[in-house]
């Protein structure tokens, strides 16, 4: 769906190497599953915006999550990310969150590099 959107996905096994990634490279925005082994994806957000902190620096992380109860939204943001979408996952719903956070602004020509760790391609 990412790539169909035109966007540059780079996948992560587990929410440390969401971490290193998103502390080595730069990404427009990161897709986050909340349920990861070695460090949760709730974890992993927190560690990348004690990172920010020291680095002046702020990447869109949007939960991607089967949890789908005010609660859980709450839960993410109360985390450090940004926004919440529910899994089943639909394309249109993908495009906006693109649109919304991506600092190239929101025209889906432009190609965006994307991490992203979830059990769906």
């Amino acid at each position: 769906m990412l790539q169909k959107l035109n966007c540059t996905v780079v996948i992560a096994d587990d929410g440390k190497k969401v971490v290193d990634f998103a502390l080595s490279s730069m990404y427009d925005i990161i897709l986050m599953d909340c349920q990861m082994p070695v460090m949760n994806g709730y974890e992993a957000t927190q560690a990348i915006r004690a990172s920010e902190k020291e680095n002046n620096k702020h990447i869109p992380i949007i939960a991607l999550t089967a949890d789908a109860m005010d609660m859980d939204r709450k839960k993410c943001l109360e985390a450090g990310m940004d926004d919440h979408i529910s899994k089943p996952i639909a394309r249109d719903a993908l495009r906006v969150v693109i649109q919304r956070y991506c600092t190239e602004g929101s025209d889906m020509e432009q190609k965006h590099d994307i991490g992203y760790k979830g059990g769906n391609k």
